[in-house]
């Protein structure tokens, strides 16, 4: 009897170890004044986002692995759309609108480069009506917590371990 007691025991110990190693991490969180409509990753632990604001203008905010603001772009008026384009570590590339679509490169310092066509309008990715959302890393994953009684919206960071 003893020996099946101490077999349940450690069987229990093993499973919860178990469940603890495989829970997320909670790592950082962005307490948007705005609301949420786009998250891309950064494919290292940070992200760009875009918000709307109750006037729909846009803006998109750039976020390090620590939750940190590197940029921040002016207020813009948009449709609803995908605005970021790409995101890494050392770059964001979304489409800026005033008056005309274009693309803005904006480098890890928060340095501005407008690609821009001559006697044109550059476009980035096709514009479609759907958010191109990418949500998660190799490390771990974005989530959006909504508080139901004030309709505001927290991006959440989340590692895997």
């Amino acid at each position: 009897m003893r020996t099946r007691t101490r077999i349940l025991i450690l069987c229990g110990v093993a499973g919860i170890s178990v469940m603890i190693a495989c829970a997320a991490t909670k790592q950082w969180q962005y307490n948007s004044p705005n609301n949420i409509m786009q998250v891309y990753a950064d494919g290292k632990g940070g992200c760009a986002v875009a918000t709307t604001d109750t006037n729909n203008l846009v803006t998109v905010v750039w976020l390090d692995k620590k939750g940190k603001v590197l940029y921040e772009s002016p207020l813009m008026s948009a449709p609803m759309i995908g605005l970021i384009q790409s995101c890494s570590a050392n770059q964001l590339t979304y489409t800026i609108f005033f008056g005309y679509p274009m693309i803005v490169q904006v480098s890890k310092k928060g340095e501005e480069t407008p690609v821009v066509s001559i006697g044109g309008i550059t476009y980035g990715t096709p514009l479609a009506p759907t958010l191109n959302n990418k949500l998660d890393d190799k490390k771990g994953f974005f989530i959006i917590n909504v508080n139901t009684n004030t309709t505001r919206k927290t991006l959440v960071r989340y590692s895997f371990k």
